[in-house]
């Protein structure tokens, strides 16, 4: 597994200038929340002042873990304003739990006077994992077939039709769409290398005994293996996301009947990197 960022990227602009334009504010209550805090609101140009970075993980699952343990730092790089430590190893954020890290910024004597706009940003990998059962039969359907995944960054939802009576239907077609909900931006790849807007990976995999599935081609024809009752689609470069947002349709033709109403899932995980911004705060510098 590739090895990822995790930042605090702290990016100073005076007030009035142009800055960059993924703010990323507007956190809701379900999502990883970034907030930054300073000590100090004002300090005089030769003295420092802490800044303070909370990252609350109300999503489904810890973060980062394993090989995606990644790096705490603030930018940019200046000679008249500096971090200590520059870098913060960061290991592991329980779900619904908060970790705070604290970095002193320091000034020196000749830091121009002014009023800086302060934001942090948060860059980690993670999985999103979805599900959605069809449903089988020869007759009438009495299963109500559904769907979940796993809360994140992004959202999954389903739609279409899963449900085949494979006596009287040839074919069903089930639509999966991811949203982005996290008020941040994906990436393929590590914050600042990576392309935005595209993902690492996406993973499904649908039944292959009753109904089957021949191709799957929303972003290429990726690589395929049948595992005789089930068959995996993979896909590990070129998944763009337009405007926040991408649909896959998983189309299905009828096999086998089955002996009776059946159950079976689709699951989908999907692997990305993605960056969200915190709240912004002022720090005003002052002559001695």
């Amino acid at each position: 597994m590739k090895k990822t960022i995790l930042g605090i990227a702290l990016v100073l602009m005076t007030l009035g200038c142009t800055g960059t334009t993924d703010t990323g504010d507007g956190a809701q209550p379900t999502q990883t929340i970034l907030s930054l805090a300073l000590e100090e609101s004002s300090i005089a140009a030769g003295f420092s002042t802490t800044a303070t970075a909370t990252i609350t993980n109300n999503w489904a699952k810890d973060m980062p873990v394993g090989d995606d343990a990644g790096t705490l730092f603030l930018l940019p790089d200046r000679t008249d304003i500096t971090f200590d430590p520059t870098e913060q190893s960061i290991t592991n954020i329980i779900t619904n739990t908060g970790q705070t890290f604290y970095t002193t910024i320091d000034t020196a004597s000749n830091t121009f006077p002014n009023t800086y706009e302060i934001y942090g940003r948060f860059c980690f990998h993670y999985e999103t994992e979805a599900q959605q059962n069809v449903i089988i039969h020869t007759g009438e359907s009495e299963i109500i077939p559904t769907n979940s995944y796993t809360t994140g960054p992004l959202g999954v939802s389903f739609g279409g039709t899963p449900e085949i009576n494979t006596l009287t239907q040839s074919r069903m077609t089930v639509l999966a769409t991811i949203n982005n909900i996290g008020n941040g931006i994906t990436y393929d790849g590590e914050y600042g290398t990576g392309q935005s807007n595209r993902l690492n990976k996406i993973t499904i995999v649908v039944p292959n005994d009753y109904v089957e599935v021949d191709s799957i081609n929303n972003f290429g024809p990726g690589t395929v293996t049948d595992e005789g009752v089930t068959k995996t689609f993979v896909w590990d470069s070129n998944i763009r996301m337009v405007s926040d947002r991408l649909q896959i349709s998983i189309p299905m033709n009828s096999k086998a009947d089955p002996p009776g109403e059946t159950e079976r899932p689709i699951r989908m995980t999907i692997e990305y990197d993605y960056c969200v911004d915190s709240n912004r705060v002022s720090l005003a510098i002052t002559r001695q």
